[in-house]
């Protein structure tokens, strides 16, 4: 509390740290290779984001469940 809004070399620093440790500078694929190139990177999140949020109708039929939620202003 001394310190105030201060920004001291300390917090300067810890916040150096702190952002060294959080960076990813490189990264593997399905296929084992490293990637370091910040381009390749940024396709092969965008392309795990994309098969995540990828629904394949397929492999997941859809089917009416038994399962009835009753609101709370009173039974549906």
């Amino acid at each position: 509390m001394e310190d105030g809004d201060r920004n001291t070399r300390y917090y300067h620093l810890k916040t150096v740290q702190k952002r060294r440790k959080n960076k990813i500078v490189m990264s593997r694929d399905a296929n084992g290779q490293w990637l370091e190139n910040f381009e390749d990177m940024k396709a092969l999140v965008n392309r795990f984001y994309i098969d995540l949020f990828t629904m394949d109708i397929e492999t997941s039929p859809w089917f009416q469940t038994n399962i009835f939620f009753r609101y709370k202003g009173g039974p549906c």
